[in-house]
């Protein structure tokens, strides 16, 4: 059980202000590391996560910048947010086929991810940043799809940071990154702490990861979701 409130009562805090909150909740997770993992106690607390989430939300709305909105994971998660009241923006290379694709984003701008940051109006009250941007990887991998591969992935990346900088302010980033930061291992186990390997999906991800990292330098919390594959 976390009971901020209390705790702050006994410390001497001051009150919080009208438009501040402090709240109480407790998730099942103890008993799902107790060894009693079962697919009851896991759909509850997927339950009282997604509760959890609606609480602290509150009545206020959140900004979510999503880049890579076409895409197959971008469609459903910009879906998905706006059905649970979020306003997006969505940034493209294409704005007007992306328009009739999500017509119920709050905004759709033009980016051009290789040639500079995106516009800052973007950012205008973005409280996250989620950057699921990048060439595909299916495909023949000739010498200009790999660099397209890469480039896409590396300097737009680097172009968003910049971007995020400029504008200021502090707010989280969640930017994709993939599975093939470990490599080929075989039948290997691997974890979040295992390293990468020397292979060109590795590269790109260590690299891909790092230039996202520079958002923290901005005071943003980052994230990198090593994805794998993706089933429309």
């Amino acid at each position: 059980m976390v009971r901020q409130e209390k705790r702050c009562r006994q410390r001497g805090c001051p009150a919080p202000a009208a438009d501040e909150y402090v709240r109480s909740w407790r998730l099942p997770v103890g008993s799902l590391h107790a060894g009693q993992n079962t697919p009851a106690r896991r759909r509850r607390a997927a339950r009282d996560r997604t509760t959890l989430v609606a609480q602290i939300g509150g009545s206020v709305v959140m900004r979510v910048l999503v880049t890579g909105a076409g895409g197959f994971v971008g469609r459903a998660l910009v879906a998905r947010l706006i059905a649970s009241g979020k306003r997006v923006t969505a940034l493209s290379r294409r704005p007007e086929a992306l328009r009739a694709l999500i017509p119920d984003a709050s905004a759709v701008r033009a980016w051009q991810p290789l040639e500079g940051p995106p516009p800052g109006e973007a950012f205008e009250g973005v409280d996250a940043v989620v950057h699921l941007a990048g060439e595909k990887v299916a495909g023949v991998w000739t010498s200009a799809k790999r660099r397209a591969i890469e480039d896409s992935r590396v300097v737009g990346t680097r172009h968003l940071v910049e971007g995020i900088r400029a504008a200021g302010g502090t707010g989280m980033l969640v930017s994709a990154s993939a599975i093939g930061y470990y490599g080929e291992r075989g039948e290997t186990v691997l974890g979040e702490q295992d390293g990468p390997s020397g292979d060109f999906l590795s590269r790109v991800c260590q690299r891909w990861e790092r230039e996202a990292r520079g958002a923290e330098a901005a005071g943003w919390t980052v994230t990198c979701l090593r994805i794998g594959i993706v089933l429309e």
